[in-house]
């Protein structure tokens, strides 16, 4: 079963992601606290209810290897088709690469 806009808004917020609207009205998922190696704080971005029921949007996952070459040109799958499980599945493998930045030396 596909996942509705609230759900997966209640799904990306129990793992402490915080949210923002773009100018869009699309819905950006981030920590504030933590990026990856390249300073990446989005997790999802472009999340939005469509017309139809559907929810449109994109996991990064540039840093994945599984998934070079099924990517767009950013590094983001959809999670258009996506179920909860097989949603949870790819955060478990994203979300460690999410690190607290470490402090530069002076």
């Amino acid at each position: 079963m596909l996942l509705s806009f609230e759900k997966i808004s209640e799904l990306l917020s129990s793992y402490g992601l915080n949210s923002r609207t773009d100018s869009y009205d699309r819905i950006e998922f981030f920590f504030r606290d933590r990026q990856t190696d390249t300073g990446k704080r989005n997790v999802v971005t472009q999340v939005k209810s469509l017309q139809n029921g559907e929810v449109n949007g994109y996991v990064f996952v540039k840093m994945l290897r599984e998934y070079d070459g099924k990517t767009t040109k950013m590094g983001h799958v959809s999670l258009k088709t996506m179920t909860e499980s097989e949603l949870r599945a790819l955060l478990e493998k994203v979300l460690p690469h999410y690190r607290f930045p470490t402090k530069k030396l002076s």
